[in-house]
């Protein structure tokens, strides 16, 4: 205790500086505002020297569609590189529609404003661009954060995917992989969105990541409510959000919509997200990370997932950066 106490003031500090994200972003931005015709896409070129993003935040005109989130599609291209490519919903952690929570890296305020501080470093040219796959134009705007940056050998860049698929058929049990690496690189977190057609709890299935090709799972977890840190998921249905893991939404509770009865109903739509600072896993040659299909009920599931980490330009993966001719249509699965 004494130690404690010691170091008590700066415990503080470092709790408060967790809590309050927003702190660390910087005010010198590009700015954009446009509006995209559906099928179409808008661009920004950022300073052409080495540099970072150190912030970078969407806001789209209207949320009423909540299938938006999951249409208007983030592409960021660095040094001629495609590295990120994902749906805005999963990159930004809100998952189907509009869903608010504070994070360490990302945080979705409740006027739709979507925010990103992850740390995303380029040697010579840097592109963003917002993909419109929706049936309508939409309007945005768009803040970039750009600063300058010391890159050497150590230096990665950042990559985003996404991965979707329904049905997702719970037996015979089996692994969702969420990703597979092959290179040199850090993984930094993940944003899972299901689709649970019953009542009854879903994700009692264990999380397995193989580093560098190893025979057995170094990290072998004991379910998604633990990787996503807040156990008992048949439970906790209700919102919660931390620096580094949320529950934007489940069932049909959010931050807006809080849980008023002890009910333990998983059916519907649930995003759980998970960021690594401290705990990110570094990996030499390959990283593959999986999640076990465990429902308790014999049913067909929807999945998706954004994954983020940072790697050399080489580095090999195998989720979408790429147009797909039709993403799935969410409005449609059947609860």
């Amino acid at each position: 205790m004494k130690d404690f106490n010691k170091e008590k003031s700066l415990i503080t500090k470092v709790c408060n500086t967790l809590l309050s994200p927003e702190s660390n972003t910087l005010d010198k931005t590009i700015e954009q505002k446009q509006t995209i015709t559906a099928g179409k896409e808008e661009s920004v070129n950022l300073p052409d020297r080495t540099s970072a993003i150190k912030a970078l935040s969407i806001k789209l005109d209207n949320y009423t569609d909540s299938t938006i989130t999951q249409s208007v599609i983030l592409k960021i291209e660095f040094d001629g590189k495609k590295t990120v490519w994902c749906p805005i919903g999963d990159f930004f952690g809100t998952g189907i529609g509009l869903h608010p929570f504070k994070g360490w890296y990302r945080t979705v305020a409740e006027d739709g404003t979507l925010y990103s501080r992850w740390i995303m470093p380029y040697q010579h040219k840097a592109k963003i661009t917002l993909v419109n796959l929706s049936k309508h134009s939409i309007d945005y705007e768009m803040k970039v954060t750009v600063e300058d940056w010391n890159w050497d050998d150590r230096s990665m860049y950042f990559y985003a995917g996404f991965r979707q698929q329904y049905p997702v058929p719970t037996r015979p049990f089996s692994d969702w992989n969420y990703i597979t690496l092959k290179g040199r690189g850090v993984y930094v977190g993940d944003a899972l969105t299901i689709m649970n057609p019953v009542k009854k709890w879903w994700g009692e299935g264990d999380e397995k990541i193989w580093v560098d090709g190893e025979n057995f799972p170094s990290l072998f977890g004991t379910g998604t409510e633990d990787y996503y840190g807040y156990s008992w998921g048949g439970k906790s249905t209700d919102f919660y959000e931390h620096p580094f893991h949320a529950q934007p939404r489940s069932n049909k509770y959010d931050k807006l919509h809080r849980k008023n009865t002890n009910e333990r109903n998983s059916q519907g739509l649930s995003t759980e997200t998970r960021t690594r600072s401290l705990d990110g896993i570094p990996f030499n040659n390959s990283l593959k990370l999986d999640m076990e299909v465990w429902s308790w009920t014999d049913c067909n599931m929807y999945y998706s997932v954004g994954v983020y980490w940072y790697g050399n330009a080489e580095i090999q993966f195998n989720c979408k950066h790429t147009y797909e001719k039709s993403l799935i249509n969410t409005s449609q699965l059947k609860h």
